[in-house]
């Protein structure tokens, strides 16, 4: 599923609404019930205990219980009577709602994890601040614990999956593994198979390009890869994207990188030596 991967991570975003650090009074009352958020939500116990319901399983949350909450889902909480309570929250969205296709675990374990708690408190620090800098802090730190959340769910066995992943990944594959021909949308469109008008509606929904735009990026990818590890010549490389007259191909690798295939590779192999270009 590489290719899937690729695809949603290009276009990943969050944006957060709210959040920070949640200490109450011991006889502060925290207690809500049969609540379906719009939006989903992060809860990490930092000291103290709570209960805290998900989709109808009750967990007795402890120091360390760092909880995802996915949009849409039912769930409750309360505080365990008696005992203090601290813990971080965050609310945010996510486009395209990535945890929602990969099936995590509800909670995780992060105790002692001074990383997490770190992340935490710099994304507290950085939402009570107005500057554009804080705005940016915030939506990084959204970003580092989502991959620290997955870290600890055993990344491993997690992949993106949704209900036309097999076709999509077919057509990335077969895009892929044909770069050195002119594919063309009637060619794609009879793979999965979808009307002309559809299929275009459907690539760039799920990729973000038209199918046209994510091929050249491709094969712009493929020629700078082996430009960076090959000796291949040039020429030999054109073919390998269906190109072949030179002329038309430095100007296509020019307009995208900023300089010709040749300089391209002199400077990769003396980087050091010389100056990047603006859009490398």
């Amino acid at each position: 599923m590489k290719y899937l991967e690729e695809i949603y991570c290009a276009n990943l975003n969050n944006h957060c609404y709210v959040g920070g650090f949640f200490a109450p009074g011991i006889d502060t009352v925290w207690e809500r019930t049969d609540l379906r958020s719009v939006r989903n939500k992060f809860y990490y116990i930092t000291k103290g205990q709570c209960r805290i319901k998900i989709a109808g399983k009750m967990y007795h949350a402890v120091a360390g219980d760092w909880f995802y909450i996915p949009c849409g889902t039912v769930h409750a909480y309360s505080r365990t009577e008696g005992c203090v309570l601290e813990k971080y929250w965050i609310h945010f969205d996510l486009y395209p709602n990535l945890f929602g296709l990969l099936n995590l675990p509800y909670k995780v374990n992060a105790e002692n994890n001074q990383k997490v708690l770190q992340l935490f408190q710099e994304f507290t620090e950085a939402s009570t601040g107005n500057l554009l800098t804080d705005r940016l802090t915030v939506k990084a730190k959204v970003f580092e614990l989502l991959s620290e959340y997955i870290k600890l769910a055993n990344p491993q066995g997690i992949h993106i999956r949704d209900q036309n992943d097999e076709r999509l990944e077919k057509l990335l594959e077969y895009i892929n593994d044909n770069l050195d021909k002119n594919i063309t949308n009637d060619e794609l469109a009879g793979i999965v198979p979808m009307h002309l008008n559809a299929f275009g509606r459907y690539f760039k929904e799920k990729v973000g390009d038209p199918p046209a735009k994510y091929i050249f990026a491709k094969k712009m990818e493929k020629v700078k890869k082996l430009l960076e590890e090959s000796n291949m010549p040039i020429s030999d490389i054109m073919e390998k994207i269906g190109i072949h007259d030179a002329s038309h191909f430095c100007k296509m690798f020019k307009a995208y990188y900023g300089m010709s295939p040749k300089r391209y590779r002199e400077y990769y192999r003396h980087r050091e030596e010389c100056p990047p270009p603006d859009r490398i």
